[in-house]
């Protein structure tokens, strides 16, 4: 085949030019240049069109398509997303008719005609094709960065030939889309999956950077505000719970000397305690007191205590003449289980029911 122009005519409209579509070239033979195609000043287009090669198998040699002045165009009849199985020949490529061959996930190809994978293109920052044979990439969204495998979820992705878009990570947050990794939220915030980050709530913290989820206030700790990188020890006479974002104030009969208290102890009987109090106060003389009590309970007419003591003690005095005329008496608790209390007791008579009035023995 010879495909020739006028000199004078070397402009693309009035050149002359061939096209060829889905052909076949075979059993050609030249004694110049150009086997199968000699293109002086015309243009040859070739569109899925295949040149057959010697009969021997040999490859195609130098020369098989001759152009002088003007390149060939050849393509292949693959659409948009694919490119042909080419070889290429002198300025042109000889391709098997119809036969074509998707583009890898990661790249695209919009345009038609494509003789070699390499006119795939990579998908730029921030899009991906999961999909092989893809016509355009796609952005990826807002929370998510672009990775080459959905297994990758470490939160730091591809800059080109981007093959999926998974969600951030937990710890990680992206607030724009086209993004191709994921930042870790700072000191005193945290994150979940595909969220961004928020300031830790109250009763929790965050002293380092990418955290999931903000950790709790351990017991007879705080944290007041949002965001606390920390938390805050309570004071004496005052406790929390797990998660606190204050502190409770030790109740009455309770008391705790201690910072950094998750409970106020008992102040047992004998003793009494205010409200926000570090210790126990002990009963004075003449009072008692119960467990856990606010205050000391002032002792019933007729009864006693030395102080610092859970009950009042009942006492008689019994009168009797002996030989001498000895006075005699003795003391009987309403509690038997402190009778050891009651004989340290001072022998001196408090009242008598015997007698109005008594002397001391």
């Amino acid at each position: 085949m010879v495909l020739s122009s006028d000199f004078s005519k070397m402009n693309a409209t009035e050149r002359t030019a061939a096209d060829f579509t889905r052909c076949t070239f075979e059993t050609f033979s030249s004694d110049f240049y150009g086997d199968a195609v000699f293109s002086s000043i015309s243009q040859l287009r070739l569109f899925d069109s295949h040149l057959v090669a010697t009969a021997n198998g040999s490859t195609f040699g130098s020369g098989t398509i001759f152009d002088f002045g003007v390149n060939s165009d050849c393509r292949s009849g693959c659409g948009p997303g694919q490119f042909g199985a080419c070889e290429a020949v002198d300025g042109c490529f000889s391709c098997m008719i119809g036969a074509c061959k998707p583009c890898p996930i990661g790249t695209y190809r919009t345009e038609p005609g494509a003789v070699l994978e390499a006119q795939c293109l990579p998908c730029p920052s921030g899009e991906f094709s999961e999909a092989a044979g893809a016509h355009n990439c796609e952005v990826c969204a807002s929370g998510s960065y672009v990775t080459l495998l959905a297994s990758e979820v470490d939160g730091i992705g591809t800059a080109s030939r981007g093959e999926t878009c998974v969600a951030c990570p937990a710890g990680r947050e992206t607030t724009k889309s086209g993004s191709i990794a994921c930042s870790s939220c700072s000191e005193g915030k945290s994150s979940r999956v595909d969220e961004p980050c928020t300031e830790c709530p109250k009763g929790t913290y965050a002293f380092v950077a990418g955290l999931g989820e903000c950790p709790k206030c351990e017991p007879g700790k705080f944290a007041e505000d949002t965001g606390s990188l920390g938390c805050t020890a309570c004071g004496a006479g005052t406790f929390s719970a797990e998660g606190a974002f204050a502190c409770t104030d030790c109740e009455a009969g309770r008391a705790t000397a201690v910072s950094g208290s998750a409970t106020c102890s008992l102040c047992p009987a004998g003793k009494h305690s205010y409200a926000k109090s570090l210790t126990c106060t002990t009963c004075g003389v003449g009072t008692f007191s119960t467990e856990e009590a606010e205050s000391c309970t002032r002792c019933d007419n007729g009864t006693v205590s030395s102080g610092g003591h859970s009950s009042m003690y009942t006492v008689w005095l019994w009168l009797y003449h002996q030989q001498g005329a000895k006075l005699v008496y003795s003391l009987r608790p309403r509690d038997t289980s402190e009778q050891q209390h009651v004989r340290s007791l001072p022998r001196r008579v408090v009242q008598s029911r015997a007698r109005p009035a008594v002397s001391t023995v």
